[in-house]
């Protein structure tokens, strides 16, 4: 499964990447929202990871336009806030989970799963599986913010 990390911080960016790939998943890092979402529909990737508050494009905005580009043929959506109070109800609307920082990595695992599932499903598009060594449990105490 690829999934793309966007947040304008590197040392997060490098963070989620790395407790991701630590758990079997193929991962693509972005600290420009704007580079990401110019990727992100050749690129097709099965769900996108992003923070809500960027300077560039809030989560938000960039799950709406990727959204509007994409259409049946997006990417699952997670996004990762401070406080799930700050997102709104039509903001929360465009993502498929939402997980508030700082979480386990089983968190963020289900949450990439659950938005897996919330995709819309066309039948030549089969569901992607994930890695299975996150099945078999991570080290305790693992975390990413």
């Amino acid at each position: 499964m690829l999934v793309a990390v966007i947040d304008e911080d590197p040392w997060a960016v490098r963070s989620v990447n790395g407790v991701l790939r630590d758990v079997g998943f193929r991962t693509l890092g972005f600290s420009s929202p704007l580079a990401a979402l110019e990727i992100l529909v050749p690129r097709r990737f099965d769900v996108v990871i992003t923070e809500h508050r960027m300077k560039e494009l809030s989560g938000a905005q960039l799950s709406s336009l990727a959204r509007e580009r994409m259409g049946d043929e997006r990417p699952g959506f997670v996004l990762l806030t401070r406080s799930l109070l700050s997102v709104e109800g039509s903001e929360r609307e465009l993502f498929d989970a939402c997980l508030a920082k700082p979480f386990q990595v089983m968190e963020l695992v289900a949450a990439i799963e659950q938005s897996v599932m919330a995709r819309p499903r066309k039948s030549s598009r089969p569901r992607p599986a994930t890695g299975a060594r996150w099945l078999h449990g991570t080290p305790k105490g693992k975390t990413a913010s």
